[in-house]
């Protein structure tokens, strides 16, 4: 969830000329994370305990984001697309390794009802991103995807970052190993440094998109 630079936003690069080849390439990944998405909504909203194997099948297909930025065939940062594709994986299996301690059990419809939460402040987040870049890759601007991709984030940034540091501190405190609960804790310092300021120049992206 960090990045200090200008291009934090994972978007399609005109910049420069593409090959057609790539641009349908881009267009078809946007397309099925899309339609990935939408299916993890439905679940999370109707059969949360069985969304799992889907959020991992799209979290993992998510690591092509990185190739694509390597390639500089979409504008965004290395790193921070690293850290956000990484970070999503990471707390994913942190919510399998919570739901294997017997302690957890009695809590674990508290942790359930979390879960949904961050799950779906994800999803939304994600249907609305994949579908703008879609309209961006075929040139199509559609004003209430625009919109949403806009302003939403405002409530579905803070929901998901809020729900995924409760995850990590529940993790600390029944986790035995020091070794993991260290870098458990130094993960904590990374999300409450690097969220604001993604956060922030997300807000001062906002603005340039109202004014122009």
């Amino acid at each position: 969830m960090l990045k200090v630079k200008n291009k934090t936003e994972y978007v399609p690069c005109f910049e420069k000329k593409m090959n057609a080849r790539i641009v349908k390439y881009l267009i078809a990944y946007n397309l099925i994370q899309f339609g990935g998405w939408i299916v993890i909504l439905l679940f999370i909203l109707f059969k949360p305990l069985s969304v799992f194997p889907y959020l991992y099948a799209f979290q993992i297909l998510a690591l092509l984001e990185i190739l694509n930025v390597r390639m500089k065939w979409t504008k965004s940062g290395l790193f921070h697309t690293i850290m956000q594709v990484f970070a999503r994986i990471i707390i994913l299996l942190m919510i399998h390794v919570l739901a294997s301690y017997i302690h957890f059990v009695r809590s674990w419809i508290s942790l359930k009802d979390i879960f949904i939460v961050m799950i779906t402040a994800w999803a939304i987040s994600e249907v609305i991103r994949y579908s703008y870049y879609v309209t961006q890759l075929l040139k199509k601007e559609i004003k209430l995807i625009t919109w949403l991709r806009y302003h939403a984030f405002i409530i579905c940034y803070p929901v998901g970052f809020i729900c995924e540091l409760y995850l990590i501190c529940v993790l600390i405190k029944f986790e035995n190993n020091i070794s993991l609960s260290s870098l458990l804790v130094i993960l904590i310092i990374i999300y409450l440094v690097g969220f604001p300021v993604l956060y922030l120049h997300l807000l001062k992206q906002q603005k340039k998109k109202i004014k122009s």
